[in-house]
């Protein structure tokens, strides 16, 4: 299961983290967000230590969701070394969510 982080955990899970970080900004209202968790889900599971994924409940995180920028759900960015290097927007396929974290 992907871990959710929140405004409080956010700068340690991501910002620090010392490999690629997948953050998926959702709503569990938003019904293209249900939808992609099994992917993200799936590559949760794959990541063995080259990069991780989470979650941000941009409902209970809008202060997070405001900073960076996130007007539509389900907006996914990826962070290496604390900098946002890559942002998708929408329902994504697993392999498009893969060469965004650079292992395709």
């Amino acid at each position: 299961m992907v871990k959710k982080v929140t405004e409080s955990t956010f700068d340690r899970e991501v910002l620090d983290a010392n490999v690629p970080v997948l953050v998926d900004f959702y709503s569990d209202r938003c019904a293209p967000c249900r939808k992609m968790a099994p992917q993200l889900n799936q590559l949760h599971s794959e990541a063995k230590g080259r990069y991780k994924v989470v979650k941000v409940d941009t409902e209970a995180n809008s202060d997070l969701a405001n900073e960076h920028r996130v007007t539509s759900l389900p907006t996914l960015i990826v962070f290496t070394r604390g900098r946002a290097t890559k942002r998708l927007v929408g329902l994504q396929d697993k392999l498009t969510l893969m060469m965004a974290l650079g292992l395709v």
